[in-house]
């Protein structure tokens, strides 16, 4: 995780011409996580409680729609220069 950091933190400089980091976050990063989450979920194999598990990818339901959102807001600004 800590060269994904640097990655959004070198991102973060310059956001709306590296934009494309937004979607290789939201994608690969994001969407499986929470996909991976909610298979071990769904056979068995984490410890967490029901509420717990809503928590968790609540949030990270929550980040894949900033990310994808700032991306469109990007390149919707890209367009409009």
């Amino acid at each position: 995780m800590n060269p994904w950091t640097v990655l959004l933190i070198w991102g973060d400089r310059k956001p709306i011409e590296r934009r494309l980091i937004l979607l290789f976050t939201a994608f690969p990063v994001v969407f499986g996580l929470f996909v991976g989450e909610l298979v071990l979920f769904l056979q068995g194999f984490t410890s967490q409680s029901t509420t717990e598990f809503a928590i968790f990818q609540s949030i990270r339901f929550i980040l894949f729609t900033i990310f994808l959102v700032g991306f469109f807001l990007a390149r919707k600004k890209i367009k409009n220069q």
